[in-house]
């Protein structure tokens, strides 16, 4: 099986190199050359594999079997479109999405767009080395509508990633992500957990949002059952004592969330909380504690 994976990543690292292992061909496609050398470590089970060389190209190959997308969302711009138009073979996003973002890809590509939703969840610490982990109640999920993607999910769980086909992967994919955006974007504003956790007036408005995008998520469709577990129990107080007890038993859980939301993904976050605000104006859902957060976040 060939797969490319479009973008350099924690996610795409941690899947090219598990599926490299299985011995799948894998290919990197990047603006900026990876190491020759590639080493992920899991954090919940202490193994880490190493990929060298690494295979990469600047351009999409010739051929292969799937494109697995790993890139931030605002990357998809109209020139990644038009380069990923001219490829023939299903192309799976693995990022977050919304209605209008999905529509415009879904438009570009067709029946060979497919969306998907990683289960992955790491970051690449200074020493280039991807940290991550892979909770097994959350399996890796791929649309079947439209192209039988049975090997790639074969070869997912052969190399460790649990994974699923289901037929409401883009529904689920937004609904998570308008649920979770408040939460992202709160993290955006102050940098860190522990500077967010100081600020009782962001909380507050954070989870004001958070019920706010209840609305845009109702609507959008029901929530996988995990998320509706995550977001049952959540509230400021409960929060800032799960903060508490990951500061003891895994800081570097809390490492991950600073580096990734408070930092690396502050453009997705602004581009989505962007997108929120027209589809939600587009379907006359009151956002006014989302539009105070989304004024609070860095240019």
């Amino acid at each position: 099986m060939r797969v490319v994976i479009l973008g350099g990543g924690t996610v795409g690292r941690v899947l090219g190199v598990r599926l490299a292992h299985t011995g799948v061909a894998v290919t990197f496609v990047v603006r900026t050359p990876l190491p020759s050398r590639l080493t992920i470590e899991r954090v919940d089970n202490d193994e880490s594999l190493t990929q060298d060389p690494v295979t990469q190209s600047a351009d999409l190959p010739e051929s292969a079997d799937v494109i697995l997308v790993c890139l931030p969302a605002e990357a998809m711009d109209e020139e990644m479109l038009a380069r990923l138009v001219r490829a023939t073979w299903p192309i799976i996003t693995l990022f977050p999405l919304l209605p209008n973002s999905w529509s415009r890809i879904a438009d570009a590509l067709g029946d060979r767009a497919v969306p998907g939703l990683p289960s992955v969840i790491g970051y690449v610490r200074e020493d280039g080395i991807a940290r991550y982990w892979l909770p097994r109640v959350v399996p890796t999920s791929i649309d079947s509508s439209a192209n039988d993607l049975s090997a790639l999910i074969d070869a997912l769980t052969r190399s460790g990633v649990p994974a699923e086909l289901s037929h409401t992967t883009a529904r689920d994919n937004q609904v998570v992500t308008a649920t979770l955006l408040p939460m992202a974007m709160g993290l955006a504003v102050r940098g860190s957990v522990s500077a967010a956790m100081d600020d009782d007036d962001l909380l507050t408005l954070v989870f004001h949002a958070m019920t706010e995008m209840e609305l845009l998520a109702r609507d959008l469709g029901p929530a996988p059952p995990w998320l509706g577990m995550l977001t049952k129990f959540i509230g400021p107080r409960m929060l800032k004592v799960g903060v508490g007890i990951a500061e003891r038993t895994s800081a570097e859980a809390l490492r991950y969330v600073d580096v990734h939301f408070g930092k690396s993904r502050v453009p997705s976050t602004r581009a989505l909380a962007d997108e929120t605000l027209a589809v939600c104006k587009s379907r006359n859902i009151s956002m006014t504690s989302f539009a105070a957060l989304r004024a609070r976040m860095p240019p």
